[in-house]
């Protein structure tokens, strides 16, 4: 894992689609997701401008709340399931996992604790974007997922 660090994200336009599934049907899930999405961006001619994301909308044990998708470079009208989302400006803190997808509980673990050091609360939603992964690397070893978290608290006040 990357150092972790508070700091400031703009306002990104992005075209996704929104799913609510069970945690073990995740990677399928997200693989016909950006199938999806980089259909209707295609067919638009809209063009990303970045690594795939999922934005995740609050914690459930049972299903998980996930928004699936791209960043655009310009605003996106929606075509079917897929629509034009704004991932917002936030202060957040941010960390890159290395590695499989199945050990980013660990890295979420640190993340909180930290949090909870430097006194900060974590926001509901949080998102992954996937600058590295199995279409571009089999080796596991070779994935970065970039960590988004959205924060409120004393130690990020702009005093």
């Amino acid at each position: 894992m990357s150092e972790i660090h508070l700091t400031e994200v703009l306002e990104q336009p992005v075209a996704a689609v929104r799913r609510r599934v069970r945690m073990e049907e995740l990677q399928d899930t997200m693989g016909a997701a950006f199938e999806q999405v980089l259909a209707a961006l295609e067919e638009s001619g809209t063009r990303t401008a970045g690594a795939p994301y999922a934005r995740y909308r609050g914690v459930s044990a049972d299903l998980v709340d996930v928004e699936i998708g791209f960043p655009v470079e310009s605003p996106f009208a929606g075509a079917g399931d897929v629509v034009g989302e704004v991932l917002p400006a936030a202060r957040v803190v941010e960390a890159v996992h290395a590695g499989g997808y199945d050990a980013l509980r660990s890295t979420y673990e640190e993340i909180e604790r930290w949090m909870r050091e430097k006194g900060v609360t974590p926001s509901e939603e949080m998102w992954e974007f996937y600058e590295s992964g199995l279409q571009s690397d089999p080796d596991p070893a070779n994935w970065r997922t970039r960590i988004v978290w959205p924060v409120t608290g004393l130690a990020i006040s702009r005093d």
